[in-house]
């Protein structure tokens, strides 16, 4: 068994979303031992990966809490790690291979440049858009961000609170401003029964600075109280956004600046006949590993 703290989506020398990442043969770690593992590490996330052959990895994510069914920032961290063990022995993944988790079997693409990995890729789930938040839960979103009912929105377009899921669901928040969504002061207990009334893993907050979008994100009810770069999440928000024409089909989105851990996801998505396809990519780098 090998594993590895990983940081993805970093910008630059900044952010990045800490990740545990734990390779494992058949049969040698079960579903209590993950969950024990993964509130040890204590990371948001820990990616369990277990090899099926060249191409195709079973991966399950634990909070230090709870299973769930996918994780952007840990797969782009479980396949920048597997990438960067197979450069030690000379060797290169395949240009596309695949993840089997309980979101469905999803394509995962490295990109390598001068004989170092540049940037995972990971493929969505079909998006989903679920009812658009009623009044009376609008108020107590903004209430539980300790906000005014009025805050919630994008200046010169008609889009509200709604949920959304490219493999988790979470409800999309527009707020007025970059200053707003900065200043704001979660309620945690708050936005943790909210989301559990509305079964999400939680809040992805966002505004426009021009054409910049950034975000916030909460999921106290899954154990996160913040994090500094979501990968699910951004996918969302971004097939929300192409979807009503706010976004073009690729769009960077920067993430934790109030946590002082700005971070930068990249998102494309594109429609073909009714269909979306969205992929979420970004950086990372290894802070420490072991083996046992």
């Amino acid at each position: 068994m090998k594993t590895f703290y990983c940081k993805s989506f970093n910008y630059g020398s900044s952010g990045g979303n800490p990740a545990g990442v734990v390779f494992f043969e058949k049969n040698q770690l079960n579903e209590t031992d993950m969950q024990k593992i993964a509130k040890e590490i204590g990371f948001s996330e820990t990616a369990f990966v277990q090899k099926i052959d060249d191409c195709n990895y079973k991966v399950r994510f634990f909070t230090p809490t709870i299973e769930v069914d996918l994780c952007g920032h840990a797969t782009i961290a479980a396949f920048y790690c597997l990438a960067e063990m197979k450069l030690r022995g000379g060797l290169f993944l395949p240009e596309t291979i695949w993840q089997e988790t309980k979101s469905g079997k999803l394509a995962v693409k490295i990109i390598y440049e001068d004989k170092k990995v540049k940037s995972v890729l990971m493929e969505q789930a079909d998006p989903a858009a679920y009812d658009i938040i009623d009044l009376d839960t609008k108020d107590r979103i903004a209430k539980s961000l300790s906000l005014q009912t009025g805050d919630l929105i994008i200046p010169g377009n008609n889009i509200g609170p709604q949920i959304i899921s490219t493999g988790l669901k979470d409800v999309m928040i527009p707020v007025k401003d970059r200053k707003t969504l900065n200043d704001l002061v979660a309620d945690t207990k708050m936005i943790a029964d909210i989301s559990r009334e509305l079964d999400v893993t939680g809040y992805h907050v966002f505004t426009f600075d021009g054409t910049q979008i950034y975000a916030r994100n909460f999921g106290p009810a899954v154990g996160i109280d913040e994090e500094c770069a979501t990968g699910t999440s951004n996918g969302a928000l971004s097939y929300l956004l192409f979807s009503k024409g706010m976004i073009d089909s690729y769009v960077e989105i920067l993430q934790g600046e109030s946590m002082g851990e700005l971070s930068k996801i990249s998102v494309n998505v594109s429609e073909e006949a009714g269909k979306y396809k969205v992929l979420v990519g970004g950086t990372a780098f290894i802070t420490d590993e072991f083996s046992c």
